[in-house]
């Protein structure tokens, strides 16, 4: 691997793109789990956005670790507070040291029923590691958006 290239890293998901820094809850907000964009999701199928291994599913299924090939520390977070649902209304579609290609169904979850129940939808992406890399350029405009379209883009640290 070229320690000076560049890793498209793309929507996990079809949505309107938001900043993260919009995201109502601190730990996202602030960027406290790393650097990110969060996605108002427009269907209920959540895909892998970069080509690696599964690192983590949660027990309650909200939320999913990636380690991508580039070594990228990848969070999918889907919807606010939803650990709270113990995993209703969401099913995995994978396992822990899976490995997985861009497009790879990761989550299946029930948007309608966790609007219905109150809670926000939103879907976070975030490099927690992003101190391994020299620039990492979200784009976090406003603006719809296809699973699969770039939306954050990666530099490697030199070694």
């Amino acid at each position: 691997m070229n320690p000076h290239s560049e890793t498209k890293i793309k929507s996990p998901v079809s949505g309107q793109m938001y900043p993260i820094e919009e995201v109502d809850d601190d730990t996202f907000s602030k960027g406290l789990l790393g650097k990110g964009v969060a996605i108002k999701p427009e269907e209920d199928l959540i895909v892998s956005p970069v080509a690696g291994k599964v690192q983590l599913v949660f027990k309650t299924k909200h939320a999913i670790g990636l380690l991508a090939d580039n070594g990228a520390e990848i969070l999918i977070h889907v919807g606010l507070n939803t650990v709270e649902l113990e995993g209703e209304n969401f099913e995995v579609l994978c396992h822990e040291q899976q490995k997985v290609e861009v497009g790879t169904p990761l989550v299946r979850f029930d948007r309608a029923a966790l609007v219905e129940a109150g809670y926000d939808d939103s879907v976070i992406m975030v490099i927690a590691n992003t101190d391994h890399f020299e620039e990492i350029a979200a784009y976090a405009k406003r603006k719809a958006l296809t699973a699969m379209e770039t939306i954050i883009q990666l530099k490697i640290k030199p070694i």
